[in-house]
């Protein structure tokens, strides 16, 4: 009895130790795998084999599959996308959570993004253009679950938020008719790393978002390193080229030729 009194005790221990070394996180540097999903339907059109389909989509996703990293403190955090080498390879970012001192966004990266939690402000660089966002703007109703699951030994919860979405195409620089589908998104988040950080847009959670997923892509963390030395500030240059997201929109719709 005293001895099974013992482990209890211990694991006890263990357990509020590993609770409160998580609950003081300072910084901290996730390397996440982006998959996007195939959703072009012809090769169901060409072939009904299903083992000929499955191959077809792993070697599509496995194409285009491209490793991003999450580095953050309590406030602020910088997204960065793995560089290409000169033959095009992607450089996968190391999964040590080795931190060096260029890391900062420059605002002229593709996808790299800057949130400050503080300001409540996000900046994206995509397609030419500096991208400010007000983190109020990306907030939704989302369903917060009581499904749990772990990942990378951190227990999280879901959530998730159902939308109907607007889906053009252009065929041969000509608008078609707009359709529109409900897109799912669920997201993973943990309470043990107590920051509302998270890859791309998803950040303002109860803790880190350690995967995100919907018809379109799979965002999921492959590792997870806390509490790094020498860990470098995290800043945003000055920059007056920034413009509103809603300008940004404006810019896309006048290019492409879209309405509203």
């Amino acid at each position: 009895m005293k001895k099974y009194l013992l482990i209890l005790i211990i694991s006890i221990m263990h357990f509020g130790s590993s609770f409160s070394q998580n609950k003081n996180v300072e910084n901290g540097a996730i390397v996440y795998k982006v998959t996007p999903k195939m959703t072009n339907n012809r090769i169901y059109e060409k072939t009904s084999d299903t083992a000929v389909i499955s191959q077809y989509i792993r070697e599509y996703e496995s194409k285009l599959t491209k490793y991003f990293r999450l580095v953050f403190n309590k406030d602020k955090s910088y997204y960065e996308a793995s560089k290409t080498n000169n033959n095009g390879e992607q450089n996968i970012i190391a999964h040590d959570g080795s931190i060096n001192a260029d890391v900062k966004y420059t605002g002229s990266t593709q996808n790299e993004r800057y949130t400050d939690l503080n300001q409540s402000l996000s900046y994206l660089y995509r397609d030419g253009y500096e991208i400010k966002y007000s983190l109020d703007t990306l907030k939704t109703k989302w369903d917060f679950l009581e499904d749990e699951k772990e990942i990378l030994g951190y227990t999280c919860k879901k959530a998730s938020i159902t939308r109907e979405v607007k889906k053009i195409k252009t065929i041969y620089g000509k608008e078609t008719k707009p359709t529109k589908e409900k897109r799912t998104t669920t997201i993973w988040y943990t309470k043990e790393i107590p920051v509302a950080h998270g890859p791309a847009k998803y950040s303002g959670f109860p803790g880190v978002v350690l995967e995100v997923e919907n018809n379109k892509i799979r965002i999921s963390a492959e590792s997870v390193n806390l509490n790094i030395e020498d860990f470098p500030e995290i800043e945003k240059p000055d920059s007056e080229k920034a413009i509103d997201s809603k300008e940004y929109f404006e810019i896309i719709k006048q290019k492409y030729g879209l309405k509203n």
